[in-house]
């Protein structure tokens, strides 16, 4: 984890939470709002119930769970790159 630099963010303002309200639980709203604004390209979790490929689609995010992640990244170094 020290080799990637990882950051924390704040939380976001309530508007920006609030945008997502049509596609997302209200629950979940932050964690969508903090990701789309820090620039991330995925998120990963394993709440598929809510973080749906609607979700992925609407906000430019790539969701994925923990278990994806890792054979996505397996398969990198398995090719080399």
């Amino acid at each position: 984890m020290a080799a990637i630099e990882p950051e924390i963010q704040p939380n976001p303002q309530s508007a920006e939470s609030e945008r997502w309200t049509t596609i997302i639980e209200a629950k979940d709203t932050p964690i969508l709002a903090a990701a789309v604004l820090a620039k991330v390209d995925r998120i990963l979790t394993l709440n598929t119930k809510d973080f749906t490929a609607e979700v992925a689609a609407k906000s430019g995010l790539l969701i994925q769970t923990p278990a994806q992640f890792i054979g996505e990244v397996r398969e990198i170094v398995t090719r080399g790159l």
